[in-house]
């Protein structure tokens, strides 16, 4: 065994550490790819499909080529990587922990702390494959089902909480939401309305004037008339 622990990241900047260190695995940017891919389906896949994604090629022989030489570069490095002639699949050990698995697990737990713990910024958001345009594209599907799948989360809890008129549990979820989404006026308006409901107008006045200062400084415009028809409303 090549490591004792192991840790994968795939929300926010992109890391495999080894014993805490950066996995020498890192320096094959095709291997690493295949591991994502292969931890987010969760069941073994065709070597074609793979090969097809991953490598542009000419021809799915040349992929296919590609393909099998990258496994033998990953084999003694990924000891849960199972191939088989037709099929590769990866099923991690006791000994890897892995982001992903365990947001999913928070999700469905409805653990905000741990949620905003584990989701460090968008999935694979530093990562890029000049030559691999498919597998870019799942990617970037991949980052909106992720998106979608937190942000339905919060609101899920944010509006039972609302429902039971619980203002203080509401705008604390709507706090952490904001951290997660600071640019979506949505989750902005949820957070004055909530803070206002609990009677912290002080605090969802300054919520308000940072972000529309910030809106100015950065983008040189202002809140949406939604948001600012709430600000009068409140005020």
């Amino acid at each position: 065994m090549p490591f004792e622990t192991r840790e994968i990241r795939l929300f926010g900047n992109f890391a495999i550490l080894d014993d805490g260190q950066l996995s020498p695995l890192l320096s094959n940017a095709k291997g690493c790819a295949l591991l994502v891919y292969l931890i987010v389906n969760g069941m073994p896949v065709k070597r074609q499909y793979l090969a097809d994604l991953l490598w542009d090629a000419v021809t799915t022989k040349q992929a296919l080529g590609s393909l099998r030489r990258t496994l033998h570069k990953m084999r003694p490095l990924v000891p849960s990587l199972h191939i088989t002639r037709d099929y590769v699949s990866y099923q991690p050990d006791e000994l890897t922990k892995i982001d992903l698995i365990n947001l999913k697990r928070v999700i469905m737990s409805e653990d905000i702390e741990e949620i905003i713990t584990l989701n460090r910024g968008d999935f694979l958001a530093d990562f890029y494959l000049d030559s691999s345009p498919r597998y870019m594209e799942w990617v970037r599907s991949q980052q909106v089902v992720w998106q979608t799948n937190i942000h339905t989360t919060f609101e899920r809890i944010f509006y039972h909480a609302t429902t039971q008129e619980d203002w203080s549990t509401a705008s604390n979820i709507a706090r952490r939401w904001f951290i997660l989404s600071p640019y979506n006026e949505i989750v902005l308006r949820h957070l004055m309305t909530s803070l206002a409901h609990n009677g912290n107008m002080t605090e969802a006045q300054l919520v308000f004037d940072t972000y529309a200062n910030r809106l100015l400084r950065e983008e040189h415009t202002q809140p949406e008339p939604e948001t600012l028809a709430l600000h009068e409303q409140i005020f």
